[in-house]
């Protein structure tokens, strides 16, 4: 019996919280050191009381945040699982476990924004399962509920065309979030040498504004090297399906070193290609 549950960052969603207030606070701390050391003595109490009065009220905004969406939306999915069995379903909640054979069930609606996010209704007799691609391995969810129903002549319940795109978006989703946990290592020290290059290059330019420019030049460096990485592995998803076969596509770790590699070295001789422009011209 194969059991699926909720991913990590929705289980645990008070370290995804934490981790976005080290950033932040790194961010505010790197901008607001260079405003102050490079402001007029005038300047420096200003500084310091706005950024340090802004750092405390996106905390504060943070906090409250996460607060509202744990008890509205996260907290169902610390409960959350659904396994298949040979003859039936069965899903837990924070409302209890339900055991719903495949006879049960009426239906299956989908409804998707493709190679994002969607979810998955399981009509049945007595209640309505909804699912979405916060489900670790949807897609082979999705696959093995599939072999059940047709094995039992119930393909009719479902739209194949609709389960076939649903089914794309969910394998893709599956694969996007475990390299996203395998790069969240690659953070911490990334920002780490960006501060420091940060603080360096803000001793070589006079300029207030331009400072602060490559400040956040160098904060958003690795967001855009993961969105482009990304985008170019999403295309490469789409292009390995078959029309309209549920084949399962295994990564394929050495392609996507290849391609984060490439990705990284493109921004980061564009990076230094701007540093040094910034630095000649100011």
């Amino acid at each position: 019996m194969n059991v699926y549950i909720c991913r990590k960052h929705l289980i645990e969603p008070l370290k995804v919280t934490i981790g976005m207030m080290l950033y932040v606070i790194g961010l505010f701390a790197v901008f607001s050191s260079i405003s102050y050391l490079s402001a007029s003595t005038s300047e420096k109490d200003n500084i310091f009381y706005t950024y340090g009065s802004s750092l405390l009220i996106i905390i504060a905004l943070l906090i409250i945040t996460y607060v509202i969406l744990y008890n509205r939306k996260l907290k169902k999915y610390n409960n959350l699982s659904i396994a298949i069995g040979n003859n039936n379903l069965i899903y837990k909640s924070i409302n209890g476990t339900s055991i719903i054979p495949y006879e049960d069930i009426s239906e299956l609606e989908f409804a998707l924004m493709k190679y994002s996010k969607g979810w998955i209704k399981i009509i049945c007799k007595n209640e309505t399962i909804k699912l979405d691609v916060a489900i670790e391995n949807m897609g082979m969810f999705l696959k093995e509920l599939k072999e059940k129903l047709d094995g039992r002549g119930l393909s009719n319940i479902y739209d194949e065309k609709k389960m076939y795109n649903y089914y794309i978006t969910s394998s893709y989703s599956d694969k996007s979030w475990e390299r996203i946990y395998e790069l969240a290592n690659l953070i911490p020290p990334t920002v780490t040498v960006n501060v420091i290059v940060a603080f360096i290059f803000s001793f070589l330019v006079y300029e207030r504004p331009i400072k602060l420019i490559v400040a956040g030049m160098l904060f958003i460096f690795p967001i855009i090297v993961i969105i482009t990485y990304e985008l170019i592995l999403a295309i490469k998803h789409i292009l390995e399906f078959k029309e309209d076969e549920f084949t399962v596509v295994r990564r394929n770790r050495e392609y996507e070193k290849k391609v984060f590699k490439l990705v990284l070295l493109s921004y980061a001789c564009i990076m230094t290609a701007l540093l040094s422009y910034f630095l000649l011209k100011f």
